[in-house]
């Protein structure tokens, strides 16, 4: 029987979806014609403007499925298709914006950190794990603890989505480079299921 969590299934939110198979591509394509990217699928699927960074995903989320989508094989990159009706539905309300970035990026910076030793995945994922403790805080101190409507507040969000989480993501995918090629597909590939479940579920979710 298939759940909310099993896109797999093609069930997302308990709504049927039809499961896009697109064969997927490096890069950017300016058009369907061209091909697609993990991204590019997921507007289609969620009948949005084409783009690799749809209105849909958080952007550290749609990031992170773009690296891995450009470091993985071809085989590998296929079966990231199996994410395409979760990512279309992955974006969050604007008071959690700051804490999901944060939730994604440590996250993958200590998924990364178990891989190896990393001056810089440590430093990063010092960063996170502040960030993610404040925004917790906040919430449990309800919606008075969490501004969204200030302009002091939007800054703070664009500043650490565009760089401190945009850096630790694309550190961390750089760093499955240190591991041997027979094992890098799945790494990159739970990477992507790490963030997953950071943004839309914030509990472990199946992919096949």
């Amino acid at each position: 029987m298939s759940s909310p969590t099993d896109p797999a299934g093609g069930v997302v939110d308990g709504s049927p979806r039809p499961l896009p198979q697109p064969w997927l591509d490096r890069g950017e394509h300016l058009v369907p014609e061209e091909g697609a990217c993990l991204m590019e699928a997921v507007s289609a699927a969620a009948h949005l403007p084409w783009s690799d960074a749809p209105a849909c995903t958080h952007p550290v989320l749609a990031l992170l499925a773009r690296l891995v989508n450009d470091a993985s094989t071809d085989p590998g990159r296929q079966r990231l298709t199996t994410w395409v009706p979760v990512l279309a539905r992955a974006d969050v309300e604007p008071r959690h914006q700051l804490l999901a970035a944060a939730r994604v990026a440590a996250a993958c910076t200590e998924e990364a950190l178990s891989w190896g030793p990393s001056l810089l995945l440590s430093h990063l994922h010092g960063v996170a794990t502040l960030v993610l403790r404040h925004e917790l805080a906040a919430e449990d101190a309800g919606p008075a603890g969490v501004s969204v409507g200030g302009r002091r507040h939007r800054r703070k969000v664009r500043l650490f989505v565009a760089g401190p989480a945009a850096r630790a993501v694309e550190a961390s995918v750089l760093a499955s480079r240190r591991l041997p090629a027979a094992r890098r597909d799945d790494a990159l590939a739970g990477l992507l299921r790490l963030g997953v479940e950071q943004v839309a579920y914030g509990h472990p979710v199946a992919a096949d």
